[in-house]
C-alpha cells in the first residue's frame, strides 16, 4: 500500500532460482513492460522467462516498482525453482494498492457548544485501508481577514473559540482539507458562521423602566417591567422571564409581550409599600443569561427630581398610577444638615428653592396631607441628579424648607 507518486517495495526469500511474475496487461508503460518482460526483471505471464538471481543458495530479493507504472490492484508473485529449466513454484500473490491524495471532506456542519464556542464537523472522504489520514482546518475572520490554521487533526470535528482580534459579532469562514502520505486534498466547500452568543441582557437592563399601578380599594399593586430586547449577534432569544428575589409571596408574573420594540412583563398582586428586587432572565439555544438585580417600589411616590435652572433648584415628584397621595415629602441630606421639604401634588412642575449647597442624597416619601403623615413606612433613596435643564418650562413657586436653617449648595467640582 503506497502513494501513487512513490516506489513500491516487494521482497521475497527463496532457495534456488528466483523470478518475479506479473500480468503484462497490468503494466502501464512500454518502458516498464520492457523491463519486466525481457528477462531483466522477471517473468511476464505472456512474456519471456528470466531470472533476477541464479544462485542455488537461499536468495533474498527486493523488487522496486514505481507505483505509477502499474495499475491499481496489480498482482505480483515471487517464483522459485531448482534450476533455470525446472517448473517454478510460486508464492501467493502480493497486491499493489497505490493510493492518491484524498478527496476533500464534505458536509461541513456547525453546532453551538457554549458561549463563543462553535463545533465544526465534517464527513471524511474515502480512505484507503491502511493509510493514515489527518485533517487541516483553515478559519478566516471575514471581518478582519485574520486567518488561523490547525493541522494534524485526527478526528472529524474541531471546537473553535474565536480569534484573538475578533469580536462576538464577527463572521468566520471554515474550510477543511484531508491529508495523507500522498499529499493534501483540495479544500472543502466553505461555510460561514458567527460564534454562538448568550443574550446580552445587561444592555437591556440599562433601558429598564417600571410602571406601578396601585389599586386603592384592595391596596395591592401591579408592576409593569419594560426593557429593550437583549442584544446578540446570531442566536435569537427564545424566552424572557422575571426572577423575583426575597419576599414575593402571592406575586404572579405574566408572560412577556412585545410593544413598541420593547419587552413588557407584568407582575400582579404585589404588596403596597414594598420594595421588590428582581432580575431578568433571557434564554436562547446557547444557554441562559441573567441580568444584575434591579429594584422597584410599590409606593405612592415613584421618583423625585432635583435639577438646576440657573441659580435655582427645581424639585418635583412622580406618583404611581392610582395613588391617592396629595403630595410628597423630600428629605435633603447634606454633610452639615438635614432638610425636609413638602411638595403639593398640585405643583406639577415642582417647586423652586434657592440652595447655597448641594445635598449629596435625598429620599422621597408619599404624604397624606389630611393627616400630615406619610403613607406607609417606606421612603425611597434617590441619587442626586443636578442636570442643566428642568423638564418644565414654568416651574412652580418658590418654597421655603420646613427647617429654619438655610439651604446651601456647593458647586460640583
Amino acid at each position: 500500500i503506497v502513494p501513487v507518486n512513490s516506489t513500491a517495495v516487494f521482497s521475497c526469500r527463496v532457495t534456488g532460482f528466483l523470478v518475479w511474475e506479473i500480468d503484462e496487461s497490468q503494466i502501464r508503460s512500454d518502458t516498464a513492460r520492457a523491463a519486466f518482460c525481457t528477462g531483466e526483471r522477471g517473468v511476464c505471464v505472456n512474456g519471456v522467462n528470466g531470472t533476477l538471481d541464479d544462485s542455488p543458495d537461499e536468495t533474498a530479493s527486493v523488487l522496486l516498482v514505481a507505483a505509477n507504472d502499474l495499475n491499481n490492484g496489480s498482482k505480483i508473485r515471487c517464483l522459485a525453482s531448482e534450476s533455470i529449466t525446472s517448473p517454478p513454484e510460486g508464492s501467493e500473490a502480493a497486491i499493489l494498492i497505490a493510493f492518491d491524495r484524498p478527496a476533500p471532506p464534505t458536509d461541513l456542519l456547525s453546532s453551538p457548544v457554549s458561549h463563543l464556542q462553535l463545533n465544526i464537523s465534517w464527513r471524511a472522504p474515502f480512505l484507503f485501508p491502511g493509510t493514515e489520514t489527518s485533517y487541516t482546518i483553515t478559519v478566516r475572520n471575514v471581518n478582519t481577514s485574520e486567518k488561523i490554521q490547525r493541522e494534524g487533526l485526527e478526528v472529524t470535528h474541531f471546537i473553535f473559540n474565536g480569534t484573538g482580534g475578533g469580536s462576538a459579532c464577527d463572521v468566520y469562514q471554515f474550510r477543511v482539507a484531508a491529508v495523507n502520505s500522498a499529499g493534501s486534498s483540495d479544500q472543502s466547500e466553505a461555510i460561514r458562521r458567527r460564534l454562538p452568543t448568550l443574550p446580552n441582557i445587561e444592555a437591556s437592563i440599562e433601558s429598564l423602566t417600571h410602571d406601578v399601578v396601585l389599586e386603592d380599594e384592595s391596596r395591592v399593586a401591579s408592576i409593569k417591567i419594560s426593557f429593550e430586547p437583549a442584544g446578540m449577534c446570531g442566536d435569537p432569544v427564545t424566552s424572557y422571564s422575571v426572577i423575583l428575589h426575597g419576599n414575593n409571596t402571592g406575586v404572579t408574573v405574566g408572560e412577556p409581550h412585545f410593544e413598541d420594540g420593547r419587552v413588557n412583563i407584568v407582575m400582579n398582586n404585589a404588596e403596597v409599600n414594598t420594595q421588590y428586587n428582581f432580575s431578568i432572565l433571557a434564554s436562547n439555544s446557547v444557554g441562559n443569561s441573567t441580568s444584575e438585580d434591579s429594584e422597584c417600589y410599590t409606593t405612592d411616590v415613584q421618583e423625585a427630581h432635583l435639577s438646576m435652572n440657573g441659580d435655582n433648584a427645581v424639585v418635583s415628584c412622580d406618583f404611581a398610577r392610582g395613588s391617592q397621595a396629595l403630595g410628597c415629602q423630600i428629605q435633603l441630606h447634606s454633610p452639615m444638615e438635614n432638610i425636609t421639604l413638602n411638595i403639593s401634588r398640585d405643583d406639577a412642575c415642582g417647586v423652586v428653592i434657592k440652595p447655597s449647597h448641594s445635598p449629596i442624597l435625598y429620599e422621597i416619601c408619599a404624604l397624606d396631607w389630611e393627616s400630615d403623615d406619610t403613607i406607609g413606612e417606606l421612603c425611597i433613596p434617590v441619587t442626586v441628579d443636578l442636570s442643566q435643564n428642568t423638564s418644565c418650562d414654568d416651574p412652580g413657586p418658590e418654597s421655603a424648607p420646613s427647617s429654619s436653617d438655610p439651604i446651601w449648595i456647593v458647586a460640583p467640582i
